[in-house]
C-alpha cells in the first residue's frame, strides 16, 4: 500500500513539474503573443501593443480626422488634446483623459494613464506633450516613426484644422522649449 502511494506521489509530482514547464513557456510568450510588440521591415511596431494600436490608429487618421466643428476648440484651432484623444480612442477604445485641455492631459497621463519614458527610446504610437502653463498655451502629439531629430509627429495642425504630420522632433523642441514649455513623452499603460 504505501509503495502504490509513493508511486502516485511520484506521477502527481511528475505532473506538476511538467505542468509547471508548461505554463512557464506560456507566460513567455514569442513575439508576437498577447502584450508583446512585433515590428514590421523598418523597425515600427505593427500593431499588436497598446503603442502599435495608437499608431495604427494615428496612420489612419492623418489628414482625414478633421477638428473644424469640434465644439468648444476655436474652428479646431484649440483642438489638439481632441484630436490625441479621438486616435487613442479610435486604436484603444477609450481616450487619454483631459478632454480638450493639455494640462488635464498630462495630469491624466501622471495618474496612471501613461508613464513617462525617453524620447530615444519611445516607441511610435506614444504621446509627446508640451502641457499648457498660464498664459503659455502648450501642444500635444503623437510620436511616429523615424529616428533622432527628424522622428516626425502628428498632431492637430491649428491653421487647417487637421490631424497631420506636421512637426519633427527637432521642430517641436525648437518651438515648445523656446516658449518655455517642457516636453514629455509618455507610453499609454492600456
Amino acid at each position: 500500500m504505501i509503495t502504490i502511494h509513493k508511486i502516485v506521489i511520484r506521477s502527481l509530482y511528475m505532473v506538476l513539474v511538467v505542468a509547471a514547464a508548461a505554463f512557464s513557456s506560456c507566460t513567455n510568450a514569442p513575439a508576437g503573443g498577447p502584450g508583446s510588440t512585433t515590428t514590421n521591415s523598418v523597425g515600427a511596431p505593427t500593431g499588436t501593443s497598446v503603442d502599435g494600436k495608437v499608431r495604427t490608429a494615428s496612420l489612419n487618421d492623418k489628414n482625414h480626422l478633421s477638428s473644424a466643428n469640434v465644439p468648444g476648440t476655436n474652428n479646431g484651432r484649440l483642438a489638439c488634446a481632441w484630436a490625441v484623444n479621438h486616435v487613442v480612442t479610435d486604436g484603444l477604445g477609450h481616450p487619454v483623459g483631459g478632454g480638450l485641455s493639455t494640462a488635464e492631459m498630462a495630469d491624466a497621463l501622471n495618474s496612471g494613464r501613461g508613464h513617462l519614458v525617453s524620447l530615444e527610446s519611445a516607441p511610435s504610437g506614444c504621446i509627446i506633450i508640451s502641457p499648457t502653463t498660464g498664459p503659455i498655451v502648450g501642444h500635444v502629439g503623437i510620436l511616429m516613426d523615424g529616428s533622432g531629430p527628424s522622428r516626425r509627429i502628428y498632431s492637430n495642425s491649428s491653421a487647417n484644422a487637421l490631424y497631420m504630420d506636421n512637426f519633427s522632433v527637432q521642430q517641436w523642441n525648437d518651438y515648445f522649449k523656446g516658449k518655455g514649455l517642457s516636453v514629455l513623452v509618455y507610453e499609454l499603460n492600456n
